[in-house]
């Protein structure tokens, strides 16, 4: 709260008009703030504003189905997670009402127990990394750490931040009790940053980036060993049953993906610029100037179409290779159509239904 109107972090600059409102202090000031509330007030009652006012209320709360419609289903069937508009997710136990979500921004879970980071109210832009059972009770937990984590077998995996946003150390402790913390990997380099990437049969990677390079790693146990030192860009897909690490490379944004290890180097890939891939169930995500495509490929097979939509968006649930799930599923948001989630069972479309009834035409007629 400086009151001046441009605000300065160092790393980030921006203009906010009505900044010296925050400097405003004493009497007179609020008086002024209990005269427009009065106005507001005076004009809220207003018997053609009160009409608008709840009819609009009532299309806020009917339109409020397209942020809550049905959930992703993961850790077999046991948990839902709900989409919100904003980096974050909602998610509760299957069993449980709506008023039990929580916010976070990745998750993970093992029998009746799940990981999840959310965020620290009590510091600002410092992440905590909760571990809880299905009853809610906290078994432990830990701060200042970025959006990511992964479970595998007996160890939890995370990243520490410092200094509000820049990832430092890839960190590993007991999944069970939080304890045994070591730090497995140090970026030396302040520019950069650390993600991590899960991907098919619990194949954990690191990456660590800037805006114009990618450095990969693969995350075995207690080892993070470096792969395709000499590419620029990676994007890991996991390792497959022939025991290799499934990597497509490329040295520039333009340039076509190379594969590496067996069976994508034998897939033929769209010519689409590629979003999302699935190792295990061959699916591909692609763009191409806006309209998204769900491909399947296989090996020496060309590319096959399933789904596509001409604008709007495509959000994969990303959590099934993961786990492995033999079911694959969208979220489909489009301006054509109704949002709803699509599943791909054996390269077949399987729409799951969802009935929305309502209407802006009163709200659009009285704002005219």
């Amino acid at each position: 709260m400086t009151g001046k109107e441009v605000r300065d972090l160092g790393y980030l600059t921006w203009k906010d008009p009505y900044a010296w409102m925050e400097s405003m202090r004493g009497k007179r000031w609020e008086a002024l703030l209990h005269t427009e509330k009065a106005h507001y007030n005076e004009l809220l009652a207003q018997p053609h504003v009160h009409r608008l006012n709840v009819q609009m209320e009532k299309e806020i709360k009917a339109a409020h189905q397209y942020l809550s419609l049905e959930p992703f289903k993961i850790a077999g069937g046991t948990i839902d997670i709900f989409f919100v508009p904003s980096s974050r997710f909602m998610w509760k136990w299957s069993w449980l009402p709506r008023s039990a979500e929580k916010p976070a921004y990745d998750i993970d879970v093992q029998g009746n127990i799940v990981w999840y980071v959310t965020s620290n109210e009590d510091k600002k832009y410092k992440n905590q990394l909760m571990c809880e059972d299905s009853t809610g009770k906290r078994i432990w937990s830990k701060s200042a750490v970025s959006s990511q984590l992964a479970i595998i077998g007996d160890h939890c995996y995370f990243i520490k931040v410092v200094d509000y946003f820049r990832t430092v150390e890839l960190c590993v402790c007991d999944a069970q009790t939080g304890k045994e913390e070591r730090v497995i990997y140090r970026e030396p380099n302040k520019e950069r940053d650390l993600l991590l990437c899960k991907t098919a049969n619990k194949t954990l990677y690191l990456q660590s980036q800037d805006p114009e390079s990618s450095h990969l790693y693969r995350v075995n146990d207690l080892q993070v060993i470096p792969l395709y030192k000499n590419s620029t860009f990676q994007m890991p897909l996991g390792e497959s049953m022939f025991s290799a690490n499934c990597v497509y490379t490329r040295n520039k944004v333009d340039e076509p993906w190379i594969p590496h290890g067996k069976p994508i180097e034998n897939w033929t890939l769209p010519a689409e610029e590629i979003q999302w891939m699935n190792l295990e169930s061959g699916h591909v995500l692609t763009i191409h100037e806006g309209a998204q495509t769900i491909w399947y490929c296989a090996e020496r097979r060309k590319p096959a179409i399933l789904f596509k939509i001409k604008a709007g968006l495509i959000d994969p649930n990303i959590w099934t290779k993961w786990e492995n799930s033999l079911i694959q599923s969208f979220f489909i948001k489009s301006p054509f159509d109704i949002p709803h989630i699509i599943h791909i069972i054996n390269n077949k479309i399987v729409r799951k239904p969802i009935h929305i009834k309502f209407s802006f035409n009163v709200v659009f007629r009285q704002l005219r």
